[in-house]
């Protein structure tokens, strides 16, 4: 009980000598420790459930010493609390917590707090999710949904998944997870991550960047997929400029801000990337304010405001997440996630962009 005790008592009390580790310091918690983690939060009655939700992110995306489900006890906690947010606090509930939040749902409650049910539900990726928000996303449609900018079935992407079109459910993430760590410059001779190509985007004629070379190449321009979704259509080994890829009014209107551009990007970076022997769980990238390294390959996306996913522009087919870029893993003062996809079907990929 004691390491247990310790680290609640130090990351509620917030003496965190390096949030960088402190992730590190749950997962390292045995199922034993778990369960008494949990009876320790709930027990504590110093403050509220909503105090404790910085607590309860880590805890459920790095404590996986009792297995990939969490105990129904701390769920049940969070329900007879009313804790809707963060949704990612649902990751490892089962079907039933999935079944009791759908209850929660009533045309007397406010837009927000259906919003953040319904982010709760799509976090639990099983029948009773994908019926609810399936059915609840056509005509008639109930009169809660009225309230919500999107249609119910939308949700699933928050969760990293989606109908497949057969009845089931498309993951939308590989759960193997290939880590990098930020590295010096020059370090690594042999690293072919972060190098220059010799094609260039047909926007702003710059080298795309190979930000990956692993079992896929995954490249994009580091520049323009800041402002709308580049494709790349992967050949061989090669990494071609998709023809799908159509300049935006945005382009058009400033044609000359991006042909002006003669700084090739990789050169102003202060650092590189190499690979990481830590061994990550899918959900640890899951949200932006748990303190962990970023950029991988695998895992869930790290959502910052909303995970656009494309649509492969030649199946026409929603493209999975593969890997994302953490710009401030290489730039002192870098903000913003690239996000890569790939339709493995067609040999296509995509990247988009998103920053606080």
């Amino acid at each position: 009980m004691r390491v247990a005790e310790e680290l609640y008592k130090k990351h509620i009390m917030g003496e965190v000598s390096n949030s960088c580790t402190l992730y590190q310091e749950y997962a390292a918690l045995t199922n034993e420790e778990v369960i008494n983690f949990i009876d320790i939060a709930i027990a504590d009655d110093s403050m509220q459930a909503e105090g404790k939700i910085d607590v309860f992110l880590y805890f459920v995306l790095f404590a996986y010493g009792c297995g990939n489900k969490l105990p129904i006890k701390f769920y049940n906690y969070l329900l007879e609390q009313k804790v809707y947010y963060y949704g990612e606090l649902y990751l490892r509930a089962d079907e039933n917590i999935a079944r009791n939040l759908i209850q929660c749902i009533s045309d007397e409650i406010e837009s927000l707090e259906i919003n953040h049910i319904l982010s709760c539900i799509a976090q639990i990726p099983c029948k009773t999710s994908l019926e609810f928000l399936q059915n609840n996303s056509i005509q008639p449609i109930p009169k809660w949904t009225e309230q919500l900018n999107i249609v119910p079935i939308e949700y699933a992407k928050t969760g990293g998944w989606y109908p497949d079109g057969r009845g089931g459910i498309q993951q939308l993430f590989s759960n193997k997870v290939t880590s990098f760590q930020r590295c010096e410059k020059g370090v690594i001779s042999d690293s072919s991550h972060l190098k220059p190509l010799v094609d260039v985007c047909e926007y702003c004629h710059q080298p795309l960047t190979l930000v990956f070379d692993e079992k896929d190449k995954l490249a994009t321009c580091l520049y323009c997929a800041c402002y709308e979704t580049l494709f790349m259509k992967q050949i061989g080994d090669q990494v071609k400029w998709h023809l799908h890829n159509t300049p935006s009014d945005f382009f058009k209107e400033n044609f000359e801000r991006f042909t002006n551009n003669d700084e090739e990007i990789t050169q102003r970076f202060d650092y590189s990337i190499k690979l990481s022997r830590e061994h990550k769980k899918s959900t640890y990238t899951a949200h932006q304010f748990a303190k962990v390294p970023l950029t991988q390959i695998g895992g869930m996306p790290t959502s910052i405001n909303e995970i656009h996913y494309p649509i492969c522009p030649e199946c026409k087919h929603l493209m999975n997440f593969v890997a994302q870029f953490d710009i401030g893993d290489v730039e002192l003062y870098g903000d913003g996630i690239y996000y890569f996809f790939s339709c493995e079907k067609c040999g296509v990929h995509a990247c988009n962009y998103d920053q606080s």
